[in-house]
């Protein structure tokens, strides 16, 4: 999904995690990312930002969307069968 918009965040516990907004044709759903696996995204320089592609591996636990992995997209997307058109 595209990456609507990211914060950083401490928990009650004072643990960083990551708040992501994502979107897609369909509907727009929050994944939080928390520690150790932030720490490994981000010593992968792969936290999104906004407007990003994103494919995420998750995990749900009760009503909360937990990341165990994520990869930028960096192919080019087609919404549309006329973008691909133009773009030939």
């Amino acid at each position: 999904g595209e990456v609507k918009s990211i914060e950083e965040k401490v928990s009650k516990k004072s643990k960083s995690y990551v708040k992501i907004v994502l979107s897609d044709e369909s509907e727009t759903i929050d994944i939080l990312i928390f520690e150790p696996r932030l720490k490994s995204i981000k010593d992968k320089n792969a936290l999104p930002k906004e407007g990003d592609i994103i494919i995420a591996d998750v995990q749900k636990w009760n009503d909360t969307i937990t990341v165990s992995d994520i990869k930028i997209n960096t192919d080019k997307v087609y919404l549309k069968l006329s973008e691909l058109k133009s773009d030939e």
